[in-house]
């Protein structure tokens, strides 16, 4: 309801989730979803790749990283 985002998965050290470079313990894995508090809320939608993540905010600005 307030927009925050959330990731989990594999990083690998390369900033996949959105945590920053080496964001992810134990070699790249994160299994519990982690906020991610770099992004400005509220996140209006987002949208995944094989390897990169995009979210777009309500007031249009499109943040991508992976």
């Amino acid at each position: 309801d307030v927009g925050e985002l959330f990731t989990w998965g594999r990083d690998e050290g390369e900033g996949r989730l959105g945590l920053g470079s080496g964001g992810a313990p134990d070699e790249g894995a994160l299994g519990t979803p982690t906020k991610v508090e770099a992004l400005p809320v509220p996140i209006a939608a987002v949208a995944c790749g094989g390897f990169f993540t995009m979210a777009l905010t309500a007031d249009g600005q499109l943040w991508s990283w992976g």
